[in-house]
């Protein structure tokens, strides 16, 4: 028994000894529970955020999204008249066609019957490489909803915009990470084309001429800019911040893939600042579709050019919440719209793409073919190759723990060893 207590005495001693082992052990092991903790709960956090969101009741993001950008429409070859061909404005006809087999699907009771949104966007450069990409804040939008984060609430918004005086043109939402990299608060002025007094975005800092606009500050645009020195100015308040689900990720177009919080933002306006306006159109047969047509005398804020242009309809599908089958879906309705499939429906024309006729015109909200859905993806990617860096990082700091254990129990094993041998 003495032996016994003099080996769990020099036990403890040795434990004392190798205090740096011990402890750097100790400290291992909390942090590797501390991280995983800390990373479950922001998944979490991170993904409950993001799924309600995106869910209906809220932003309601699309399920699928119809680009006729750089497409042919083609006839079917020995098919019946072209009902559509008496429109002559390519963006009208689109839009129609898409109303068209909306109806007859509708009609028909098919699975796959959807509704849908059209957005439209334009991108303007500023100057320090400022880029904003304009995007319509539709009031009659079911999908991708605009939500307010902070600010003017939308319902607010909403009132005035039938307003005899136009409030809602000189209202404008920006996103807000845009917004914070910029220091860019609420009821800030701000322009999105450059103008005779700078190139900044914020009126305030204009370079090129000063701008005063401290004896304003207490009152909304409305009331001062028309009857001031700057009434010929495109200029807006900023009312609010917020985000569309179909700009999870905010990228401008093509030539910028990668987000740019810094430099490249999210605007959100009123639509007849594009000159958008509603109204009806018949086909050959007398049918009359309700669609959206550009007015270019009511235009304000002009693109420099076309491609600066982006015309988009996200759809969502009535009858499914699974996203295999939206994909199934997704298809057909491209199949309708980008082949001869479209007969099946009444369709004698469709359309393909210019430079590749294997690149669909409608594709599922995440498809890789659309060129941008990583405004989608992109998030959710990040996300999971956060997380699973995170949980590399814990399996290393783990097997570190293991290592330093075993050296310090086979350390202690050998001395324990030699000791009893000695005592014994």
């Amino acid at each position: 028994m003495p032996g016994f207590k003099l080996l769990l005495k020099n036990n403890f001693k040795n434990t004392v000894k190798n205090k740096i082992q011990f402890v750097g052990l100790v400290i291992l092991v909390f942090l590797t529970s501390f991280i995983f903790t800390i990373i479950e709960v922001s998944k979490q956090r991170v993904e409950n955020n993001y799924n309600t969101f995106i869910s209906a009741q809220v932003s309601n993001q699309h399920d699928f999204i119809v680009n006729f950008a750089d497409t042919n429409y083609v006839k079917n070859a020995n098919k019946g008249a072209d009902q559509f061909e008496n429109i002559t404005d390519s963006n009208i006809r689109q839009n129609v066609i898409l109303e068209f087999l909306k109806q007859q699907l509708d009609n028909k009771a098919k699975s796959e019957s959807f509704y849908y949104n059209r957005v439209e966007a334009r991108t303007f450069s500023l100057g320090n490489n400022k880029i904003i990409k304009a995007v319509t804040l539709n009031h009659h939008q079911m999908i991708d909803r605009f939500i307010v984060a902070t600010g003017m609430p939308i319902d607010f918004y909403m009132q005035y915009y039938e307003s005899i005086n136009n409030e809602t043109r000189r209202w404008i939402y920006l996103t807000p990470q845009f917004a914070q990299k910029n220091n860019i608060k609420i009821n800030d002025i701000i322009r999105l084309q450059t103008d005779q007094y700078g190139t900044t975005i914020k009126v305030a800092d204009s370079e090129l001429k000063k701008v005063d606009l401290t004896s304003y500050q207490h009152q909304d645009i409305n009331k001062w800019l028309p009857s001031s020195s700057y009434k010929n100015q495109n200029w807006f308040r900023v009312v609010g911040f917020g985000q569309s689900a179909d700009y999870i990720t905010p990228i401008i177009d093509a030539s910028h893939p990668f987000p740019n919080m810094k430099n490249e933002g999210i605007a959100y306006v009123d639509p007849r600042l594009f000159g958008l306006v509603e109204t009806t159109v018949a086909d050959k047969t007398g049918q009359s579709y309700e669609v959206t047509a550009l007015d270019l005398a009511k235009q304000v804020l002009i693109p420099e050019s076309q491609l600066d242009r982006e015309i988009y309809y996200v759809g969502k599908f009535n009858h499914t919440n699974t996203d295999s089958v939206r994909s199934l879906y997704s298809q057909t309705i491209n199949n309708y719209l980008n082949s001869d499939k479209g007969e099946y429906v009444g369709l004698n024309s469709y359309y393909v793409k210019t430079l590749s006729t294997g690149l669909p015109v409608a594709t599922f909200r995440t498809d890789k073919r659309y060129q941008f859905s990583n405004r989608i993806t992109y998030f959710t990617t990040t996300l999971s190759a956060f997380i699973s860096g995170s949980y590399i990082l814990i399996t290393i700091l783990l097997i570190i723990s293991f290592f330093v254990l075993i050296l310090v129990v086979r350390r202690q094993a050998v001395y324990n060893k030699i000791f009893i041998w000695f005592i014994f």
